[in-house]
């Protein structure tokens, strides 16, 4: 037979993870939240305009590389952003991929 005093006592007195409330966020842990993730960080083009992705846009500048030019002025499509190296992978109209700066893009046609 299980004495419930001893089974309370032995339960009131854990001292390891389970002794602390667990539920919610403080003010704390969510600022530390937003430190680590933050918001989902923006793409911005030269003009501080948001940029999507899926969303065509207008290159900038010449972008010279090994393999050919990306010239001012072309519509390219956004496919994806790479947050370590801050890029923006696009493709042109013949279907090449090009990793550019934000700000080397512009969400204006005109």
């Amino acid at each position: 037979m299980v004495d419930f005093q001893t089974l309370k006592h032995f339960v009131n007195n854990m001292n390891g993870k389970g002794d602390k409330w667990r539920g919610g966020w403080s003010q704390q842990y969510a600022n530390n939240h937003n430190k680590i993730f933050g918001d989902k960080m923006k793409l911005v083009d030269h003009r501080n305009r948001e940029l999507k992705i899926g969303q065509r846009v207008r290159i900038e500048e010449d972008i010279p590389s090994p393999n050919g030019m990306l010239y001012r002025d072309s519509i390219v499509k956004l496919d994806e952003f790479n947050t370590k190296t801050k890029k923006v992978r696009v493709t042109d109209s013949l279907g090449k991929v090009w990793w550019v700066e934000p700000t080397q893009v512009s969400c204006s046609f005109l």
